[in-house]
């Protein structure tokens, strides 16, 4: 393994950037996500904020705004809340 690392085929900087890519683009995470997932890996912080840097965060926000403009929907209680958090957003909510 020592020489793997040495010779640079074993890389966390590598991993964490491709990681954060994948599960980006691929599998629609969030940085939160994505960061959690990086953790439990044992990658450092420093390395894992590099990684996050390079992912599209417009495309994550687009995603979690319309996941909860579907969840306001669903749960009537919580639509106001959620119209004044998209709102801010400039995302439109209607009620069903």
């Amino acid at each position: 393994m020592s020489e793997l690392l040495k010779d640079g085929f074993v890389d966390e900087s590598r991993y964490a950037s491709a990681f954060a890519s994948e599960k980006s683009a691929l599998t629609g995470w969030g940085p939160i996500k994505i960061r959690r997932a990086l953790m439990a890996k044992g990658v450092p912080s420093d390395v894992i904020d590099t990684a996050l840097a390079g992912t599209d965060r417009d495309k994550a926000d687009a995603k979690l705004e319309k996941l909860m403009a579907g969840k306001c929907l669903c749960h009537p209680a919580l639509l106001a809340e959620c119209r004044q958090w998209l709102g801010e957003a400039n995302v439109v909510v209607r009620e069903r």
